[in-house]
C-alpha cells in the first residue's frame, strides 16, 4: 500500500504534472524521497522559493497545465507566497505543497511553526492542512480540481508523519482533473457523453458547482 507521499506523486504524474520546482527541506523528506523512486516527476531545484513559485506561475501560464512548487516548514513556505501572486494574478492553475509541523507537536512553539492556511489565503483558492492520511485521497483531488477551476492557486500544508503515513486508496475521478476548456467542451468529450447518454436505459443529471455557467 503507498504512503500519502506516493499516491501525491502518483496522482501528479496521472494528470500530467512533469516537473516540481521547490527546496527541499526536512519537512518535505518523504515526498522528495517518493519523486526520486517514482521517476515520473522531475524535481527543479531553485536558490530561493519565491523562484519556485514564479518558475511554477510561468510554466502554467505557457501550458495551461497544472504546475507544481514546493517549499519547507515555516520560512521556507512562507516564502513562496509572493511569488504565487503571479499566478493569483494571471489565472495560471497551480499546486503550491508546504511541509507541516509533526502533528504530535503542533500547537507547541515548534521550531519554525506557523499557521500557513491563514498565511495562504488571500493568495490561494483553496488551502488546506492535511491533518490525516484519511483526508488525502479527497483533499488531493478538491485541491487540483479548484487550482483548474478557480484558474489560480491551491495550497496543501503535508505534515512529514503524514506524507509516511499509509494512504486509505485512490484519488478518485482523476478523470475530471483537467483545464478547462476555453469556450465549449473539447469535442471527443461531448461525443463520449453523448455515446454514454445513447447507450444508457435512464438518464439523471446531477450538476454541482463545476456547471456553473455551462447552461
Amino acid at each position: 500500500m503507498p504512503n500519502v507521499a506516493e499516491l501525491l506523486v502518483d496522482t501528479l504524474a496521472q494528470v500530467g504534472v512533469r516537473h516540481v520546482f521547490g527546496i527541499v527541506g526536512d519537512a518535505l523528506n518523504p515526498f522528495t524521497h517518493a519523486i526520486e523512486q517514482d521517476g515520473r516527476l522531475e524535481w527543479i531545484g531553485v536558490r530561493h522559493e519565491e523562484g519556485a513559485a514564479l518558475a511554477a506561475a510561468g510554466q502554467a501560464k505557457l501550458t495551461g497545465q497544472l504546475a507544481v512548487c514546493c517549499g519547507t516548514t515555516g520560512p521556507g513556505g512562507n516564502h513562496l507566497v509572493a511569488g504565487l501572486y503571479e499566478a493569483r494574478k494571471d489565472h495560471a492553475p497551480v499546486l503550491t505543497i508546504t511541509g507541516g509541523v509533526p502533528g504530535a507537536h503542533r500547537g507547541t512553539d515548534y521550531l519554525q511553526e506557523d499557521s500557513p492556511d491563514l498565511l495562504f489565503r488571500d493568495v490561494a483558492a483553496y488551502t488546506q492542512t492535511v491533518a490525516a492520511a484519511e483526508q488525502a485521497p479527497a483533499v488531493f483531488h478538491q485541491a487540483i480540481a479548484e487550482a483548474y477551476g478557480a484558474r489560480g492557486v491551491a495550497h496543501l500544508n503535508i505534515p512529514p508523519d503524514v506524507f509516511a503515513a499509509s494512504a486509505p486508496g485512490a484519488v478518485p475521478s482523476l478523470a475530471t482533473l483537467r483545464p478547462l476548456p476555453e469556450v465549449a467542451p473539447a469535442a471527443p468529450d461531448v461525443a463520449a457523453a453523448a455515446a454514454l447518454i445513447a447507450e444508457a436505459k435512464s438518464v439523471a443529471i446531477f450538476c454541482g458547482a463545476g456547471c456553473r455557467g455551462a447552461a
